[in-house]
């Protein structure tokens, strides 16, 4: 095989430590409160679903 180029950049702005943290609090939200509802929604239109479910998110 050959090795054309090597990539020298490395992220350095942190995204890593981030993520990382992130990652570690989402079981303490999850612990409090779903973040979605379950079961099944029947809804008449598109547009009434999609008005629940940003409702939901926010």
């Amino acid at each position: 095989m050959k090795v054309i180029g090597e990539r020298t950049s490395r992220r350095t702005d942190g995204f890593t430590e981030d993520l990382n943290k992130f990652l570690k609090s989402m079981p303490k939200l999850r612990e409090k409160k779903r973040l979605t509802p379950r079961g099944v929604f029947r809804f008449k239109t598109h547009k009434e679903a999609d008005e629940w479910w940003e409702k939901i998110l926010l």
